[in-house]
């Protein structure tokens, strides 16, 4: 069998906000939590686990592969929030 990615935990201050936030966004399933995390699957049964770390820890990256109309409707999301970001004026 060939390896497949099957999941990672996510540090965040408020686990269970930055879940419900990216599960809109990223027009995930909720799944049930257990412990310290919340979580959420994509396709392919991955699953994000958005959990308190026990420390301090650096800015994190994740990049999700969206096609067009799902990436215009996250990216409205972000700009109806008022959310900071960096954009693109190549896009």
């Amino acid at each position: 069998m060939t390896a497949q990615f099957n999941h990672t935990i996510i540090a965040s201050l408020d686990p269970q906000r930055m879940a419900k936030f990216y599960l809109e966004l990223l027009e995930a399933r909720q799944e049930p939590g257990w412990g310290p995390s919340a979580n959420i699957s994509l396709a392919h049964g991955v699953l994000l686990q958005f959990a308190s770390p026990p420390i301090d820890f650096p800015p994190q990256h994740y990049a999700y592969l969206l096609d067009d109309e799902h990436f215009d409707r996250a990216y409205a999301t972000v700009c109806k929030r008022e959310i900071e970001h960096w954009a693109d004026p190549q896009r």
